[in-house]
């Protein structure tokens, strides 16, 4: 019973991990290969690359999409306008993709953490069951009763993989938060003044006001 409690934390925890991480990787972009596609389109057509920055949240095209969007409302062409409103919203938007991230790595730490308690749980029952019991009757000249050896399961080899599973999990999204991180500040850097270009020389075409 208390082994099948264990496995159930430990299995429980580590979905938690995996739900995280695939949430995580959802999302995944590469930055080199985009920036040059939405680079080329932001000099080209930047309302098709305000399409597709709308159609990949979660990146660092998202707060891109929400400085289209903002501008789209304020429907100024000046450049200290442009720059300010578009800075301040890509800031803000770039701040919260990357708070979302760290949602998903709270959520993989408690399941990380729910792994660990469940293999410290069956190293302790472990070490408990070889403490021979105080029996003032032992014989130790007694015959010696065999015991079937433990089987796989029954130790904390299961445990420990899906400890380093979880562990695992855990690595991954911290690395792909670091590089979304990476990518906003070389959106900022690269493709924020390309967009602000394209309003500032009139290549975007803002959409009708709304009556």
């Amino acid at each position: 019973m208390k082994l099948l409690l264990t496995y159930g934390i430990a299995l429980g925890g580590l979905l938690v991990v995996l739900l995280s991480l695939m949430k995580a990787m959802a999302t995944n972009l590469s930055y080199p290969g985009a920036k040059l596609m939405l680079t080329n389109l932001l000099r080209t057509n930047p309302n098709k690359a305000e399409q597709v920055c709308k159609s990949l949240p979660g990146t660092f095209m998202e707060p891109l999409a929400a400085c289209f969007t903002m501008m789209a409302q304020v429907q100024m062409r000046d450049p200290n306008v442009v720059q300010q409103t578009t800075r301040g919203t890509f800031d803000g938007v770039g701040k919260g993709v990357v708070q979302g991230f760290n949602g998903h790595m709270t959520k993989a730490k408690l399941g990380a953490g729910a792994v660990i308690a469940a293999l410290v749980l069956s190293i302790l029952m472990a070490v408990k069951a070889d403490k021979k019991p105080d029996d003032p009757n032992y014989d130790p000249t007694a015959d010696v009763e065999e015991v079937e050896e433990p089987g796989f399961f029954s130790g904390p080899g299961p445990l420990v993989i899906i400890f380093l599973l979880g562990v695992g999990g855990v690595v991954l999204i911290y690395t792909r938060k670091a590089e979304l991180e990476r990518s906003i500040v070389r959106a900022r850097a690269e493709l924020l003044p390309e967009l602000e270009k394209s309003i500032i020389d009139g290549r975007y075409q803002f959409p009708p006001k709304k009556a």
